[in-house]
């Protein structure tokens, strides 16, 4: 069997953003536009959840989009999901931002379900969370879950 693995795509300059020396034009960068054109969609009566750091549900990006959150850390309360990290507030933007400018999602019409499973010591959030989605997935119409996470000191094998 031989497999073909295809040359990279060389990188190319992604316009500086406007607001911040730290953001970035993601519609240029993961070409997003042109994906929502292509196959007519943009997230509408979809929900993403993600597991992550948290969401600063209080930005304008996420403003009558997030209809339940929920913390399964030790940190702050049952659905206090502040994200002191940054990186689920980052991750959810990528997803669902809903704003006519570049911080514009990927599915700008789609709701996010913020649940905070990190920092944590352990998986235990993680597998709550989760179980929590399978629990409540229809009631929401979550349709995907992201989890883009990094947990130290654990090795989590297969069997």
């Amino acid at each position: 069997m031989q497999f073909m693995i295809p040359s990279p795509t060389p990188p190319r300059a992604v316009q500086r953003s406007l607001f911040t020396s730290f953001d970035i034009d993601i519609d240029g960068l993961l070409e997003a536009p042109r994906a929502r054109d292509a196959f007519q969609v943009d997230g509408q009566g979809l929900c993403a959840a993600v597991l992550d750091t948290g969401l600063r549900v209080s930005h304008v990006c996420f403003h009558g989009k997030v209809p339940e959150a929920h913390n399964f850390t030790d940190e702050g309360g049952a659905t206090d999901v502040t994200d002191f990290n940054g990186h689920g507030t980052n991750v959810a933007g990528l997803i669902a931002a809903a704003t006519p400018d570049e911080r514009r999602g990927i599915a700008p019409g789609a709701r996010i379900v913020p649940l905070k499973v990190l920092p944590a010591p352990s998986m235990d959030p993680i597998v709550r969370a989760l179980a929590w989605v399978v629990e409540h997935a229809a009631r929401l119409n979550i349709s995907v879950v992201n989890m883009s996470l990094d947990v130290p000191r654990i090795n989590v094998t297969c069997a």
